[in-house]
């Protein structure tokens, strides 16, 4: 098999997996495609500045977010992938879905963007995400389900 398509075809497979286990709630896979450290920028979704910040630490940010939905659905796409001999940039479109039973009907939150992930590999480990970065171009229905959620989680 061509090298550069196999290597495009593992990044590609890592930036999906992200969604995946992410809506399966599998954090133990989760943190395994992360290098140690991360920069992560969300601030086009709830502001703040961007931090770098440990695999687990992020995680653990997302464990106490994630199980308080109902279910989420978080579809990547389009992948546009530049490889460089040992580092990686992914620009994926996303439509995320978060859903979250609600008295007045008021259930879905739908986020729809861009991520850009770069990715550095190693003779080790292989592919690791070093980089996340989060532009919301689009926020459809109830954004309070971030924080119900948020709540819910504290309370398990």
């Amino acid at each position: 098999m061509n090298l550069v398509i196999d290597e495009r075809s593992t990044i590609i497979d890592i930036v999906n997996a992200i969604g995946i286990y992410a809506d399966r709630r599998d954090f133990e896979k989760l943190e395994k495609l992360f290098a140690d450290e991360v920069y992560v920028d969300y601030t086009s979704l709830n502001g703040g500045t961007p931090a770098r910040v440990k695999n687990t630490e992020l995680i653990e940010a997302w464990k106490k977010i994630l199980p308080g939905f109902a279910a989420t659905q978080h579809l990547i796409t389009n992948h546009q992938v530049t490889l460089r001999y040992t580092s990686a940039e992914c620009l994926s479109s996303v439509c995320a879905t978060h859903y979250l039973p609600d008295p007045a009907g008021k259930d879905t939150w739908t986020i729809m963007g861009f991520y850009e992930h770069q990715l550095s590999k190693s003779t080790f480990t292989g592919w690791k995400v070093d980089s996340l970065k989060l532009t919301v171009t689009m926020s459809l229905g109830n954004p309070e389900l971030l924080k119900k959620a948020q709540e819910k989680s504290f309370e398990r």
